[in-house]
């Protein structure tokens, strides 16, 4: 069964799931496991570090990814490489780590852990003063998607809160402030991007900014799923401090199936995601070509073949197959295709089979590509464009915005998005698949200052 029939599958078997009122609330579909930290923090003098431990017998294939508070991958350096998604391959019981270098200007957001069998998984904060002195550290655990959460807070001022939206639409977020008579002291909303996050102090969340309060409580809840940690900070140290469920009311029927269906979503997309990550066995003959940094390995559906067209695009930019985010390849009818909205273009030019650790910027055929400069005229840029779509000759090489997609091959390809990015990338096709997908393994060989767009 290839890979979106399996998904479809899925999504069959989870809507059943959800009309018999039974869906498992984390997200987590069988066989595999997503887990979320909704804080990390890097930078003048901040780190954060996460762990992973393997809980069965087999391999599982770890994925990390990076967002920062509007939704976005965030590159970090980290001692693994800068970049916004890392891997790893665990074996049987083995251990891996993730260590962020407290490196420049403070970078906020959070984290997904997807990993294809379940793991164990501890995130720790970390602060440290001049020479690298320990200042303050805490350890935390995954937190598990809920739609209503009780917090404990000894002081508004102090107590903060780390909010993820886990949930690929826009979400509110609602909050009540409660004194420790159980007097509701203010109220407030907050409405979060898709995979957006918050980090705020109590008395910093909007509607709660006057209400000073102590050994009270914060319920806060929304209509879909979120991921939430707290901390405690007394101006040196800081430390984590428990989430409670939330406070049982008197829900609706079509209440309780609103938040079902949105725990449904959640596993869908959880679903597709998963899908589209190659699989260990896939994986492990490029293991050392992966190590390295500005590498990775790409699922690549055919444009039309599936509704949605999931998998369809890829932003090696961004480091995501959604579209309209400077996406750079496009698969369609056996063809690799480049430059996709307003002023977008690039070029591809084909190697053969030829090993891709060995192309570089100085290989003859990709110093065209990686010397080009995209003009900034909008005249001379539609010229290129169609220049691009009918393909040129620059001495013995052939450059075109498509080339045909071979098994064992090897490409490069500039791609510029106007405004976004603008990148030169080697990729080769390692496997393809029945329905006409490939797996693609690729390295970024450089990058430029994107031209401005009109």
């Amino acid at each position: 069964m290839n890979l979106i029939k399996r998904v479809a599958l899925i999504f069959s078997t989870l809507l059943g799931i959800a009309m018999l009122f039974c869906l498992d609330s984390a997200g987590q579909t069988s066989g595999s496991q997503i887990q979320y930290f909704p804080q990390f923090v890097d930078g003048a003098g901040y780190s954060s570090a996460w762990r992973f431990t393997g809980l069965n017998v087999g391999s599982s294939v770890i994925t990390i990814e990076l967002f920062d508070q509007n939704g976005n991958p965030l590159n970090v350096a980290t001692d693994q490489g800068t970049s916004s998604i890392f891997r790893f391959v665990l074996q049987n019981s083995s251990s891996a780590s993730l260590q962020t270098l407290n490196s420049g200007n403070v970078k906020v957001g959070w984290v997904r852990v997807t990993a294809t069998q379940p793991i164990g998984a501890t995130e720790t904060y970390k602060l440290a003063g001049a020479g690298g002195a320990v200042i303050s550290e805490t350890d935390v655990l995954a937190s598990t998607p809920v739609t209503a959460a009780t917090l404990l807070t000894p002081d508004s001022r102090n107590t903060a809160v780390a909010l993820a939206n886990v949930n690929s639409s826009p979400t509110a977020f609602n909050f009540k402030l409660l004194d420790n008579n159980g007097n509701t002291m203010a109220t407030g909303t907050r409405t979060l991007a898709p995979s957006g996050q918050m980090a705020l102090y109590v008395n910093q969340i909007p509607g709660l900014e006057n209400a000073n309060v102590l050994n009270g409580s914060l319920e806060v809840s929304s209509s879909a799923p979120f991921s939430l940690v707290t901390l405690v900070y007394d101006g040196t140290s800081f430390a984590t401090a428990p989430v409670l469920p939330g406070r049982s009311t008197v829900t609706d029927y079509r209440t309780l199936l609103i938040n079902q269906l949105a725990a449904l979503q959640l596993q869908l997309t959880a679903a597709v995601n998963q899908f589209l990550q190659p699989t260990s066995d896939e994986i492990a003959p490029y293991a050392t070509f992966l190590s390295q940094p500005q590498t990775g390995m790409v699922v690549l559906t055919p444009r039309g073949e599936y509704l949605g067209d999931p998998g369809t695009y890829y932003s090696f930019a961004l480091l995501t197959h959604q579209y309209g985010y400077g996406s750079d390849i496009e698969l369609e009818q056996g063809r690799f295709y480049v430059g996709f909205a307003g002023y977008d273009y690039g070029f591809y030019t084909a190697l053969g089979d030829v090993p891709i650790d060995g192309v570089t910027t100085s290989t003859p055929a990709v110093q065209y590509l990686a010397t080009y400069v995209p003009p900034t005229v909008e005249a001379t840029i539609r010229a290129e464009q169609q220049r691009a779509g009918t393909g040129f000759y620059v001495g013995p090489y052939y450059y075109s915005e498509s080339t045909g997609v071979q098994l064992n091959a090897t490409y490069v390809l500039r791609s510029i998005c106007y405004g976004t990015s603008d990148v030169l990338v080697a990729l080769r096709v390692v496997k393809s698949i029945s329905d006409g997908s490939v797996i693609i393994i690729w390295k970024q060989l450089a990058s430029f200052t994107p031209p401005p767009d009109h």
